[in-house]
């Protein structure tokens, strides 16, 4: 079961709703990633493709590209993680402890 947090960053008030593990994240018939776009500077979960016999078990270093933002469809993202800063201000973005959905 994947999960997903929600992250604010005070000074731009910027709020996602992401999985921050900065790996692939794994629901019960597919997986996700959170990537962070450089040219539109957002923070989005996007879909990743796994191969039905390596799921559950394949690493982030397994893929062979990253998938294209998921907002502006751009190929210049990375992967963004707990603790890296915002995109926007660079400001801190800080996980709510209150806040916490599951999905398969």
């Amino acid at each position: 079961m994947g999960s997903f947090s929600r992250f604010t960053c005070s000074p731009c008030d910027l709020t996602v709703e992401v999985n921050g593990s900065g790996e692939i994240d794994y629901g019960m018939r597919s997986a996700s990633l959170t990537l962070v776009c450089g040219e539109c500077c957002q923070i989005a979960t996007a879909s990743v493709r796994v191969p039905k016999e390596r799921m559950y078990e394949m690493a982030l270093h397994d893929l062979r590209r990253l998938p294209s933002c998921a907002v502006c469809r751009s190929k210049q993202v990375q992967v963004w993680k707990d603790g890296d800063p915002c995109p926007r201000c660079h400001g801190p973005l800080v996980r709510d402890p209150d806040f916490l959905c599951l999905w398969d």
